[in-house]
């Protein structure tokens, strides 16, 4: 897929024309979207500083998640706290963690992934604590 190929050259605004044009082609013809390409539009987005359309990315990923592929849900809420983050949702960027959270302290967490959602989940709140200690330094003042 070229926008695949853009997305890692950097080339993200060919990426997204790509990933939505794909978007439309698909949606068009099979009325459903893959939770995994409304993914890669948000790391787009977010790329090209469109949170607001990148938090939308994510929460399509989440909703479009029919084939239970964990995993994107896990990347897309992280993609999506992040995207908060940068719009300065301090509050909703933790509450999209919140799922997270809430399945790693409960017992039926999957032994075999939850290594891979522990190291992704400490990544992303690793990186909320250090914009927000920047943004605290910078202005004085926490959102």
């Amino acid at each position: 897929m070229q926008a695949r190929q853009a997305q890692i050259d950097g080339d993200y605004e060919a990426a997204l024309r790509g990933y939505r044009g794909a978007v439309v082609k698909i949606g068009c013809s099979t009325g459903f979207v893959p939770s995994r390409l409304w993914f890669e539009v948000g790391v787009c987005e977010r790329a090209v500083g469109a949170h607001e359309k990148a938090v939308d990315a994510f929460e399509r990923a989440i909703e479009a998640n029919t084939l239970h592929q964990e995993s994107v849900v896990w990347l897309a809420r992280l993609g999506m706290a992040r995207a908060l983050e940068d719009l300065g949702l301090h509050k909703e960027a933790d509450a999209a963690l919140e799922p997270c959270i809430n399945e790693l302290s409960s017992k039926a967490a999957d032994s075999e992934n939850v290594n891979w959602k522990l190291e992704r989940l400490a990544v992303t709140q690793d990186w909320l604590r250090k914009c927000r200690a920047k943004e605290k330094s910078t202005t004085g003042v926490s959102r």
